[in-house]
């Protein structure tokens, strides 16, 4: 199976063990997609390099284009990086996704009120009511392949798998639970209670 790792802790606040923030590595899609573009953007400036003095004043123009195209990637690849803060109080785990621009957007509230969450934050005690209590739903509802979340326990890095279930996938998407189809009553034919109540009387 192949096992990819999508994001790291990056900070544990001190102050308070029950919060952490969590940053997003790329995938090995976005990091082909760069040198995609990093490969595209070099050979756009060494052809317009090549041909400034010949250009001249557009020529010029050109190369400003081309560096401002290089830029332009950069921020491009740069949107990709994004922070989760996870924190803990009350029994509840919040997720909060913050982008690059330092935005902030609450992306789920996940209830764990049958742990005891007077310790400090250990994802190692809480892993199996935060696998159960769905703890990747931003990142799920964001990219439905993120199903990993790779943490550091005791200086050994450990990958807390998330394995996609019909409840999982319904908790993230909001969809109603299917009601239970039970068995097929018989359909009783119309005149048989009164024939049993008839029968009954006769006795």
């Amino acid at each position: 199976m192949n096992i990819q790792y999508h994001t790291t802790i990056m900070e544990e606040n001190m102050e308070n063990p029950m919060e952490m923030t969590v940053k997003r590595k790329q995938t090995p899609q976005e990091k082909y997609q760069a040198v995609i573009l990093a490969a595209i953007a070099f050979l756009i400036f060494s052809a317009l390099f090549d041909l400034r003095k010949q250009m001249g004043y557009f020529g010029i123009l050109a190369f400003v284009a081309a560096i401002a195209l290089v830029v332009g990637m950069v921020f491009y690849l740069l949107r990709f990086i994004i922070d989760y803060r996870y924190k803990l109080e009350d029994g509840v785990l919040t997720v909060t996704r913050i982008t690059n621009k330092k935005k902030t957007e609450e992306m789920a509230r996940i209830s764990l009120n049958h742990i005891d969450d007077t310790y400090p934050f250990d994802l190692e005690k809480y892993e199996q009511a935060l696998y159960d209590r769905v703890m990747l739903a931003c990142e799920i509802k964001t990219n439905p392949n993120n199903r990993a979340i790779e943490y550091t326990q005791a200086g050994e890095r450990i990958l807390l798998v998330i394995t996609p279930t019909p409840e999982f996938d319904r908790a993230i998407t909001g969809e109603p639970e299917p009601q239970p189809q039970g068995e097929e009553q018989p359909q009783e034919l119309p005149g048989e209670d009164s024939a049993e109540a008839d029968g009954q009387d006769e006795a």
